[in-house]
Formats: structure tokens, sequence, C-alpha cells
């Protein structure tokens, strides 16, 4: 009989344990979006314009060129991604890349996120796009191509650029309208933030 007390004594610690445990992730869960929430709004403002989705729209199963010319899902990368539509016409898309590739070396050092920035310039065109990249030394982030118009169909973008923040699942979180350099400490949290979270 003492020997089934002791050991309903222990299973019941380790119950106590455990619900400890629980609630505890559960508390830190519930500040971490509460957390969110509070940064959201200031650090979405820094940009021209933006839409928070609150039914994500997933990209599974949307290709486009990769780098070594084979096909590359978006829907499949596995990490949060900052994605990027631009174009070589565009003078704001062209000047935003560097300011891409910089946010990449940045996010690099917290693992978990990729950078990539898809070209929606014609099939002819891919020469161009090359030497874009390569004159601006973003090979790493923007030598992928939306070459059957799948991304731009899928997404309907019509501004450019046009930068989508996708969680690990493949799935669109914010839209971000225009033009912006990346680099601010309230967008940094933010980031790191929407990782922990969602």
């Amino acid at each position: 009989m003492a020997h089934f007390q002791t050991k309903f004594q222990i299973l019941f610690l380790l119950l106590g344990v455990l619900l400890i445990v629980v609630l505890s992730y559960g508390f830190q869960r519930a500040n971490q979006l509460k957390t969110l929430e509070q940064i959201e709004p200031n650090a979405l403002s820094q940009f021209k314009g933006y839409k928070i989705y609150k039914q994500g729209k997933s990209l599974t199963g949307v290709q486009i060129l990769g780098p070594d010319g084979n096909l590359f899902d978006l829907g499949n990368v596995g990490e949060h991604m900052i994605l990027n539509v631009w174009a070589t016409w565009c003078t704001p898309c062209v000047k935003e890349l560097p300011a891409l590739a910089t946010l990449n070396k940045a996010l690099s050092e917290q693992a978990g996120w990729r950078v990539i920035a898809v070209s929606i310039d014609s099939k002819q065109n891919l020469n161009k796009v090359s030497s874009f990249v390569t004159k601006f030394n973003v090979e790493g982030i923007a030598n992928y191509h939306d070459f059957n118009a799948e991304l731009q169909k899928t997404l309907n973008v019509g501004v450019l650029p046009t930068t989508y923040i996708v969680n690990r699942s493949g799935v669109i979180l914010y839209e971000i309208k225009g033009y912006s350099t990346w680099n601010t400490p309230e967008l940094f949290e933010f980031l790191k933030l929407v990782q922990g979270v969602k």
C-alpha cells in the first residue's frame, strides 16, 4: 500500500510539473502575441502601404525559375520569407535590391529567414535580369524569375515593388507596397516576433 502511495505521489508531482510547463508556455505565447500586436502598427507604418492577411493566402504550388534554372516552389521554402516582386524597368525596385540584400545578410544571423526577389521581366529579358543582379551584387537573392507570370496571376501584383512577408508554411501574412530601406530596429524586432508567433 505504501509503495502504491509513493507511485501515486510521484505521478501527481509529474502531472503538476507538466501542468506548470504547459501554463508557462501558454502565458509566454500570449505575451508574444500581445507584443506583436503592440509593435505591428508602428513597424508597418514605415511602409507606404500595407495589408495584413487575416486569412493567409498560400503560395503552395506557385513555381518560379530559380538561379540554377530549375523550377522553385514558393510554398515549399520551409523558412519565413521576405518575397519581393520587382522588374529591371522599375527604378524604385532596382534601388531597393541592395537594401534587400543587406536585410538578407542581417536576417541570416537569426536562422529561419530567407529573402527572395522575383523578377517579372519578360522571358526575352532573362539576360538583362542576370546582368542587373550581377551589376548590383544581389545574385544571392534576386536571380529568380516569374517566367510564366504564375506569381503575378496568383497575387494580382499591380504595384512595383511589392513585398510579401510569408510564414514557413508558405502562407502570406503581410503585403507591403512600394520601396523601403528595410533597416529600422522596429522592423527587425517586428520580424523576430512574426517568426516566433506565426
